[in-house]
């Protein structure tokens, strides 16, 4: 079916023999008006603006990270440059860039605009239209180890742009590093550059310094409760642990159950005959913060 175009000041190139015909009706693929288009050849082109000339469009891409849709960006040497009539072309490209940037309207939907003296020439800042974004993803594993900046979950950011990551361990983990295409995977604090839809993940690990600790179980008899009793060597200047058990193995919210003084505890709390109880200990003061092994202990 032939393709209709209504935007002023357009560009028809190299879309076969059948370039264009006109159909004054206004039901054909092309209905000229005014001047300022640059239509290719065809041998049934016969608009008086029709052209040979090779526009010397870019390929079709979000230049500048701009725009509803991608563009195709002209040279100043494209014969489209300064081209396009004034009286019937839009006030903006498709980007949003102001026409006219250069002296004139050019045709099509890129208005080249550069700013700046040869050879350092660059291209202008729009400051209006619709400005392209990507999303990032951050992600936190484990659940709990840590935090990041920004926060774990789905964010915006413009096309192109560089975001700053900061990931921050929860107490008894260590930052291990990052997956994703960030500058600096082992570094916690690191960029990304949002050339596109982006997933990066902080990843941290439990931080272990008390590596042996253990528990038995024992009867109680003459009236006294069933106990399991844990043991531990105390690690660097840490004076007292808390103890923790859960029912599951590397359950993330295990149930504080005391606060010794000491390297060792007996658990009475609760206790169901043989039920296996999964316990760490963590230090309440000293230097560093982290948790032990995780010791599993069957209630006699």
């Amino acid at each position: 079916m032939p393709a209709r175009s209504r935007s002023p000041a357009a560009i028809i190139f190299n879309n076969g023999i059948n370039e264009c015909f006109v159909d004054t009706a206004g039901v054909g693929s092309v209905l000229s008006a005014g001047g300022g288009n640059l239509i290719g050849f065809g041998p049934v082109c016969n608009i008086s603006t029709r052209s040979t000339a090779d526009p010397l469009l870019g390929p079709l891409q979000y230049n500048q990270g701009q725009g509803p849709t991608p563009t195709m960006a002209l040279p100043e040497t494209s014969p489209a440059f300064n081209a396009a009539d004034p009286t019937t072309s839009l006030s903006t490209d498709q980007r949003g860039q102001t026409r006219s940037a250069m002296g004139g309207f050019d045709i099509g939907a890129f208005e080249l605009c550069l700013e700046g003296r040869p050879p350092l020439q660059r291209p202008c800042t729009i400051l209006a239209g619709i400005q392209q974004v990507a999303q990032l993803t951050i992600q936190v594993n484990p659940t709990g180890g840590g935090t990041t900046i920004p926060a774990a979950g789905a964010s915006n950011y413009p096309l192109g742009s560089v975001v700053a990551l900061t990931a921050t361990p929860a107490a008894g983990f260590a930052f291990v590093n990052w997956t994703g295409a960030v500058t600096d995977s082992a570094n916690p604090s690191t960029t990304i550059i949002m050339s596109g839809d982006q997933t990066v993940t902080a990843n941290f690990a439990p931080v272990t310094c008390v590596n042996d600790l253990s528990g038995r179980g024992t009867a109680g008899l003459f009236g006294r409760p069933d106990r399991i009793d844990l043991t531990w060597t105390a690690f660097g200047s840490a004076t007292s642990y808390n103890v923790l058990r859960g029912t599951a193995p590397g359950a993330e919210n295990p149930v504080p159950i005391g606060t010794p003084a000491t390297s060792a505890f007996s658990d009475t709390t609760g206790l169901v005959k043989g039920t296996t109880y999964y316990y760490v200990v963590l230090p309440v003061s000293g230097v560093p913060v982290c948790t032990s092994n995780e010791a599993a202990v069957t209630a006699p």
